[in-house]
């Protein structure tokens, strides 16, 4: 927008789309904000303590002077914990310190760098959290994306069955071919230019499914994730 975008100019926008939703019937919220990721937590946090509602925010930083928005944050009292000057094996110990004694009606939210996000994950599984009760924001995805295979895409509502070559993506070959999809990123992250898989196996690169909704291999990122089998039928 900076480079393009002049007075006078008309735009096509959409409405406003929330890939990371809070909910608000939870007993009790866990936050788990790494660096900068503390930005939409914190506002979830004040949402939370104006309503009166359980919840603690966890803050891991390099150091003090690093906190953000300090004072936002001094207003919510006791309910911060900052964590601070941790090497990566500490802050996971801390990590499944927090996320222990999973109980029924319980929500965690995290957001900071990707390790930290995939530890979380990884450990909140490990401590008998459901997926549906684990939410997280990745900043970008980090992920080595191999674009290096060949396979077949056939679009059940178009009627149009496309080539997709090494070195193109999903999103790529569709919009050469007059397809037009929603998208934003375009690096995996936030889901935006999702769509339905009726047939075929995905190799899914992204880091916006859930490990659930990859296993069931009903939806595939088009920006950066392929096929396994030699054919995907898509729902466009």
């Amino acid at each position: 927008m900076h480079d393009s975008v002049r007075k006078g100019d008309v735009l096509a926008i959409s409405e406003p789309r929330n890939n990371f939703p809070l909910r608000r019937d939870a007993l009790q919220t866990i936050f788990i904000a790494g660096g900068i990721g503390i930005t939409p937590l914190l506002a979830m946090a004040q949402t939370l303590e104006h309503a009166g509602l359980g919840y603690e925010l966890n803050y891991f930083s390099e150091n003090s002077e690093q906190l953000a928005f300090r004072e936002r944050l001094a207003l919510l009292g006791d309910r911060l914990k900052t964590h601070l000057a941790l090497s990566p094996d500490a802050a996971q110990d801390r990590i499944r310190a927090l996320l222990s004694g999973y109980r029924p009606h319980m929500q965690v939210y995290i957001c900071g760098p990707g390790p930290m996000l995939d530890a979380a994950r990884r450990i909140a599984a490990e401590q008998g959290w459901p997926e549906t009760a684990v939410h997280f924001e990745y900043f970008k995805n980090t992920r080595v994306i191999d674009a290096s295979t060949t396979f077949e895409v056939a679009l059940a509502r178009s009627c149009l069955t496309l080539s997709v070559p090494a070195g193109k993506s999903i999103l790529e070959v569709l919009r050469e071919n007059g397809i037009e999809i929603a998208s934003s990123c375009e690096q995996g992250a936030c889901g935006t230019c999702a769509a339905t898989v009726l047939e075929g196996e995905p190799i899914h690169q992204d880091v916006y499914l859930s490990d659930g909704e990859k296993l069931s291999g009903t939806k595939i990122l088009t920006c950066v994730s392929r096929a396994k089998s030699a054919r995907l039928v898509l729902d466009l």
